[in-house]
């Protein structure tokens, strides 16, 4: 019994040891364990800080200073085409990736990039992300590198406020008849018209090749092979560039930002002009849409107000800002070289425009002494034409130039004339019309009445509304009109005009400037009388006149060369000059042109053949961007000028 009982204790005894033994091992195990753990968990970053970093990273503010937008087929991908705009490989397109990168670029002390020659930390690349993210991810700890080179372009600049600046369309260059936009980083006043010029500029504009001629440069633009880049040059080389040198017009918008917005905006455009490019298309990615996109960052909201079209001009971008309530604070405009001289010849009474001419003429005269206005026009206009022939100006000019600056400098009177650009309604180009239309109507002909159905790409044309834009200037591209007859139930080609421009100038003494036109597309052969097409193609010059106190009357005689290929003619195509008269009046609530057109094929071997064309036209605004226009127009051939067609219609037009 005894025994037993001894038995039964030392089976407790080594229970109990067991029981310990494994328990002390459990521990052991347990708390290496929760050491692993707790490494593990100092190595992950919590997940409060992947949140955080997830919803900045899709912040707008964020998105738009990498400019990344909505792909074709979902997905968003960076506009930027340069690496060095990117810390991350996938950072064109994934938004979150690149911020990771971007902050651990940020916290390391010895990066360094190297741009144009010189040693940069990341930091000093791109002040602006830095900014953003060192304010939206305080937790990061964040510490602040010295940026030199930075931080001395920023503080020469001083930008107290920001504009964007609308240069007017230039009728010698079809590429530059859209106009033009860029940005000012103002120091000064803009309002102060001296120190204004050393204001800066800012561009975005294609980097074109010097051995790039005009049809490269036009298939290479429309494909995006340029790259385009952020520039900034001192506001007076612009000035002379666009006002003096082009005589364009220049308008500008000061926005109403406040000192943290401009300085962070000055900060972006750095990032810009020191690492990106992006690849320049006419359309869609051109020195409008880009600086656009990059007012943005500062005032997201204004892509609201962008249209999903496949082109930006321009004035398009100028009716968005001016769209924004509360963006604009103040309006100046500086008129054109050409428009200074016009406006300080006609101020002149008759006595002093008599004096005036002598001295263009070189005539002697007692008077010199006498008139300080008509001196100081005539020293506009030398400038004027030094600007206009550039290096080619006459060495007599340049010494006719002197002499006049000299003998103005002489007089103890000063001319206090200065010349405005006078704001209207008429001429803003925020009021400027949509470029596109789409056009529903009937189309009467001899054989009976057929529905119009047109279109246009754009830009401008003599029955569109004058607000805006240079009165009679023409920028027609891919106009389109077809007609459908619902008895017969066929659709057929009526015209495809590829593009028709018209460059009207006002010639005068001062300004002898000749108009010229070009265009060319697919017609019908209406002299003919045939349904069957042609291709024709027309360009030439001549002399152009507008009269009234607000230039809305305009006379215009042009000539020039005809080509015109087709099966029906004789040799396959024909040949000759191409006469025209052209006037047009603008009453204000409608628009009317007349329009007459002789042409000759001078390779028909046994007479010349002759045909003409009569077109009138007549359009009336309407409300929400639509308008009523109706179209005439009758052909006839030989000497006789015998009809043989005649046509008119009415078309309602909606512009988008």
């Amino acid at each position: 019994m005894n025994y037993l009982i001894m038995l039964k204790r030392q089976s407790r005894a080594i229970l109990t040891s067991l029981k310990s033994a494994l328990l002390s091992k459990n521990f052991l195990l347990l708390s290496l364990f929760f050491l692993l753990a707790s490494s593990l968990e100092a190595k992950l970053p919590p997940k409060d800080s992947l949140f955080k970093k997830e919803v900045v990273s899709k912040k707008e503010t964020w998105r738009r200073l990498l400019y990344y937008k909505q792909g074709l087929f979902g997905g968003l991908k960076s506009l930027v085409d340069a690496s060095e705009f990117f810390f991350s490989k996938k950072g064109k397109e994934n938004p979150l990736l690149e911020l990771e990168a971007t902050i651990k670029a940020f916290k390391d002390p010895k990066a360094s990039l190297t741009r144009v020659n010189n040693k940069f930390h990341p930091q000093c690349l791109f002040p602006a992300r830095y900014q953003f993210l060192k304010t939206h991810l305080k937790d990061e700890g964040f510490v602040d590198q010295k940026c030199p080179q930075f931080n001395n372009w920023f503080k020469s600049l001083n930008t107290k406020s920001v504009s964007i600046v609308y240069s007017s369309s230039y009728a010698n260059n079809p590429a530059s008849m859209f106009g033009h936009t860029m940005l000012k980083f103002n120091q000064y006043p803009i309002t102060d018209k001296s120190k204004d010029m050393m204001n800066y500029a800012v561009t975005f504009s294609a980097q074109v090749p010097d051995e790039d001629l005009a049809f490269a440069f036009a298939f290479k633009g429309v494909l995006g092979f340029y790259k385009g880049t952020f520039s900034l040059t001192p506001f007076y080389t612009k000035i002379n560039e666009y006002n003096n040198l082009e005589s364009r017009d220049l308008w500008e918008y000061e926005f109403d930002f406040n000192q943290d917005e401009v300085d962070f905006f000055v900060k972006h455009i750095w990032e810009m002009y020191a690492n990106s490019y992006m690849d320049y298309y006419f359309t869609d990615e051109n020195c409008s849409s880009v600086l656009f996109e990059s007012l943005s960052v500062l005032r997201p909201n204004l892509l609201n107000h962008k249209k999903n079209t496949v082109y930006v001009l321009p004035t398009e971008i100028i009716k968005y800002i001016n769209r924004e309530p509360g963006l604009i604070k103040r309006k100046v405009a500086r008129p054109s070289l050409r428009r200074t001289l016009l406006q300080k010849y006609n101020r002149l009474a008759s006595s002093k425009k008599n004096h005036f001419k002598d001295l263009f003429e070189g005539v002697k005269d007692s008077r010199e002494e006498e008139y300080t206005e008509s001196l100081s026009t005539f020293v506009t206009y030398l400038n004027y034409q030094k600007n206009k022939f550039k290096h080619k100006f006459p060495k007599e000019e340049k010494l006719k130039y002197r002499k006049a600056l000299i003998a103005l400098s002489k007089k103890e009177e000063v001319d206090s004339f200065r010349p405005t650009l006078k704001v209207t309604k008429r001429n803003r180009p925020d009021f400027y019309h949509l470029p596109s239309y789409v056009g529903l109507g009937a189309f009467q002909t001899e054989s009976g009445v057929k529905s119009l159905i047109s279109a246009k790409f754009g830009y401008h044309d003599f029955l569109d509304n004058a607000i805006g834009p240079e009165n009679f200037n023409q920028l027609d591209l891919f106009h389109v009109t077809g007609l459908y007859d619902f008895q017969e139930k066929s659709l057929e080609l009526e015209k495809l005009e590829l593009y028709n421009l018209k460059s009207i100038y006002d010639y005068n003494f001062l300004d002898p400037q000749l108009s010229w036109f070009i265009n060319g597309g697919v017609y019908k052969i209406r002299e003919l009388n045939l349904d069957d097409h042609k291709f024709e193609f027309n360009i030439g010059v001549g002399f152009s006149k507008i009269f009234g106190k607000e230039d809305n009357f305009l006379l215009s005689f042009l000539s020039g060369l005809n080509i015109e290929l087709s099966d029906h003619f004789e040799k396959g195509y024909k040949a000759g000059p191409n006469l025209e008269f052209l006037t047009s009046y603008d009453f204000n609530f409608m628009r009317s042109f007349l329009k007459y057109n002789v042409k000759m094929d001078v390779l028909k071997k046994a007479t010349k053949y002759y045909y003409s064309t009569l077109e009138f036209g007549l359009s009336k605004k309407l409300k929400h961007n639509n308008q009523i226009r109706y179209f005439m127009e009758s052909n006839s051939n030989n000497r006789r000028f015998q009809l043989t067609d005649y046509r008119h219609y009415l078309n309602v037009v909606h512009q988008f």
